[in-house]
């Protein structure tokens, strides 16, 4: 091959300037706009330009109704429709840059807003998801979030988590948009939504391309009510909840939209306390130890947020949400009973602990989005900056001694630690989607880049005498860095009348870097990963559908198992992080029938180097160490069944049972080699009315 010289560059240079002159010489510029007959600025008018009865360009007015076009020269027949109704048709003749001054239509044919209101299932099955309508059903009124996700089919919420049956790692999404919580804190959140502002809630048991592969569950989106067009409401919500303990909110949320402008916010505050019951037993050779403990918590938070979108045009809009929540567990302490049994079931020991913790939570995440519409059959262009800090402090202390049978006091066996631990997360991503329906093929495709740094602070002290002392043998800072890239690409196609086609395929590339100050030890990982996504729906008679779904995930372990510091629970017990920890995947199948009061799932995951802490126990010393390691390989199966009864006026009811069996196989030999089980569980939740009106 003859190399390029700077001779024949210039001369491609400039055969590729005269084409370009040439391809903009033969394009004029169209000008006009679309008035009433009083010379009133008619908006989202379609303008259509057409050759020999084919579609050739189109563009919106503007909110004065002025419009431009750039189209080659020739004749052209000019449409002017609006919401589809065709209100203009001329001829034109272009040969030159033209404006053509004011397009007149009469008001009496234009179209103004029309709002559509009717029926949906309850349930609806997609491609890729369910649907479990909210404002169809009596839940909507009087409740939260969180009690709407209760009584959605394939969860299971208590009082600190949310997850899919039988599977972990559930991703939480509000509006297409990751909620940066987890645990108490995300709980609290969901109370801060009132059920009433909820539209709908999907249940993505496997997700498409388009979203991140982490989490070998799935994704919950709820998706909120859109305000109505030159509109305001202002919502007063609270709540009371008596259990174990009393728990409460108190709440207000805003929405506003006029014209282009868009502003909702919203603000709760709640308080509330928990416990749970503990219990470990340990089997020595020659001793059993039994570990009770009522651990009591409180929690305090305050949620807040604000958005704002705007119409630039009609084909775009722009917008930002801020996100911040802080949450507190005050000083609660809890006392820990450590029972060591005789080989014939007598007491030997008795170990006595106070366990005190306290603990501060922060997160402010900014989120800045951009949507330009290409036309308006459905082909968009999306972006999405998103910026957030999460700080966190966390102190804890132990305090304790041992006694005989008889409760006397074991000399020497006084001991006292505390430690704290401060935490800072800084994550910022950018991300871009492009959606091209066409009458042939739907295609989705784009990219994704997210940078996370995040440093721990953990301080670890001797308080045998009184006075904190620092103990550098086992205080670290710890630095972890994360960065992912990711592009994806999906199709979706209706084969006939009744069966629909999506697959999808996403390209992960990771790169995480650990570092321990006080080992003073540097942990790198990099994989370049790809993740398939398949999807078949078949409609039935009715409203009665089928899905078949396929997909591959990848579970990371979390930034706290990978930080190599103890935090100690008793004076034999604690926990320790491992740096070493690498990823586990999982690849799920899952078989659905939906009808407007049923959903049938079947289900199949397995599992490889899933992330477990195990116990590790040292017989000489006593001590046990919770360690993380890639240790299990299992597989689950199921089915889940959900009916929803709302035949009678006064009488709703939400009722769920799952049945599903676990096989593990540990890959370490201090683990049981095999453990499978057989489980299930049935909730039902029932709403009662009292009066008709």
């Amino acid at each position: 091959m003859t190399p390029l010289t700077n001779h024949s560059c210039k001369r491609c240079l400039l055969l590729l300037f005269v084409f370009n002159s040439l391809m903009i010489w033969s394009q004029v510029e169209l000008r006009g706009k679309v008035v009433t007959t009083h010379h009133q600025g008619v908006d989202f008018a379609e303008i259509d330009l057409l050759k020999d009865s084919t579609f050739v360009k189109q563009a919106l007015s503007d909110t004065d109704g002025t419009f431009t076009i750039a189209i080659k020269k020739g004749r052209y027949d000019l449409q002017v429709r609006q919401w589809g109704k065709l209100l203009k048709d001329t001829t034109l003749l272009l040969e030159h840059n033209v404006n053509i001054g004011d397009i007149f239509i009469d008001p009496t044919q234009m179209l103004h807003e029309v709002v559509v209101e009717g029926h949906q299932n309850l349930f609806e099955r997609k491609p890729d998801r369910l649907v479990f309508n909210v404002a169809n059903s009596i839940i909507s009124t009087g409740g939260d979030a969180l009690d709407a996700l209760r009584v959605t089919p394939m969860l299971q919420v208590t009082d600190d988590q949310i997850s899919m049956i039988a599977k972990s790692n559930l991703m939480v999404m509000v509006d297409d948009r990751v909620i940066p919580l987890s645990g108490q804190d995300l709980i609290s959140y969901l109370k801060t939504i009132p059920s009433s502002s909820i539209k709908s809630i999907e249940v993505i048991t496997t997700p498409p391309a388009k979203y991140e592969a982490e989490g070998n569950s799935g994704i919950i989106n709820i998706v909120l009510k859109k305000n109505r067009t030159d509109s305001w409401n202002l919502n007063l919500q609270g709540a009371y909840t008596q259990a174990t303990y009393p728990a409460g909110n108190i709440g207000a949320d805003f929405n506003y939209k006029k014209g282009k402008l868009s502003l909702y916010s919203n603000v709760t505050t709640g308080l509330g306390k928990g416990v749970d019951k503990m219990k470990n037993i340990i089997y020595y050779p020659n001793e059993t130890w039994v570990l009770t403990a009522p651990l009591k918590g409180s929690y305090k938070y305050v949620g807040e947020d604000i958005g704002i979108d705007y119409a630039m045009t009609k084909m775009w809009t722009i917008g930002a949400d801020y996100f911040g929540h802080i949450s507190t567990n005050p000083l609660m302490k809890n006392n820990v009973l450590t029972t060591v049994y005789n080989p014939d079931n007598t007491i030997d020991e008795l170990m006595n602990s106070t366990r005190s913790r306290y603990g501060t939570h922060n997160l402010n995440a900014i989120n800045v989005h951009s949507i330009h519409r290409l036309d308006t059959l459905g082909k968009k262009i999306s972006f999405d900056f998103d910026y957030f800090v999460y700080n966190s402090t966390d102190s804890m202390s132990n305090i304790g001694n041992s006694s005989y049978a008889n409760q006397a006091i074991i000399p020497d066996s006084y001991y006292a630690i505390m430690n704290r631990n401060k935490g800072n997360v800084i994550n910022y991503s950018a991300k871009i989607d492009v959606t091209l329906p066409y009458s042939w093929i739907n295609l989705d495709f784009g990219g994704e880049a997210s940078f996370t740094n995040n440093n721990n602070d953990y301080i670890f002290y001797d308080n045998t005498t009184g006075q904190p002392v620092v103990d550098n043998t086992q205080t670290n800072t710890f630095h972890y860095r994360e960065n992912i890239q990711a592009a994806y690409l999906s199709a979706s196609k209706k084969l006939s009348k009744v069966l629909n086609a999506q697959a999808g395929l996403r390209l992960e590339n990771t790169e995480t870097q650990g570092y321990s100050q006080t080992l003073n030890q540097t942990n790198n990982h990099n994989y370049l990963k790809l993740f398939p996504t398949c999807y078949l729906t078949y409609q039935l008679d009715g409203d009665k559908s089928i899905a078949l779904s396929y997909s591959r995930r990848i579970n990371r372990p979390d930034y706290y198992l990978l930080n190599p510091y103890k935090s100690y629970f008793s004076a034999y017990d604690y926990s320790e992080g491992n740096p070493f920890l690498l990823p586990s995947f999982s690849n799920n199948v899952d078989l659905s029938v939906t009808t407007d009061h049923f959903v049938h799932d079947l289900w199949y995951s397995s599992f490889a180097g899933d992330i477990y802490t195990f116990p590790f126990v040292d017989p000489t010393t006593q001590m046990i160490r919770n360690y993380p390691v890639n240790c299990i390989n299992y597989y689950s199966t199921g089915i889940s069944e959900s009916f929803t009864f709302n035949k009678l006026w006064w009488w709703n009811s939400y009722n769920n049972a799952v049945c599903y069996y676990i096989r593990k196989r540990a890959t370490i030999p201090e683990a049981m080699p095999l453990l499978h089980k057989v489980s299930g569980n049935f909730t039902t939740n029932n709403d009662f009315i009292l009066n008709s009106s």
